[in-house]
């Protein structure tokens, strides 16, 4: 063991038994932005999946009710708006 090891609790250079997803998840429920996440069906609607807590506190609402719908219900003014479309893009080919 090397003096760096040394100074390291023994719990921190142990392997972690969550999984990255877990670890991921436990860090973005806890940052200080609020985060909307949407998945693309095959028939190019946006669904929401879900918020983090910051998006509950920053927006004032519960979001479980809107998981499972598309964008443009959850959010009806982005409907007509170019935000659906660049959604659409960025979760299809990336940003």
């Amino acid at each position: 063991m090397n003096k760096f090891q040394k100074m390291i609790p023994h719990k921190w250079h142990q392997p972690s038994r969550r999984k990255f997803p877990d670890l991921v998840r436990g860090f973005l429920d806890v940052i200080p932005l609020g985060l909307h996440p949407y998945q693309l069906q095959v028939t190019g609607e946006l669904i929401f999946r879900g918020a983090n807590f910051a998006a509950d506190r920053i927006l004032e609402i519960d979001h479980r009710a809107l998981i499972g719908k598309s964008i443009e219900v959850v959010f009806p003014n982005l409907a007509h708006s170019e935000i659906p479309a660049a959604y659409r893009q960025i979760t299809s080919n990336g940003g």
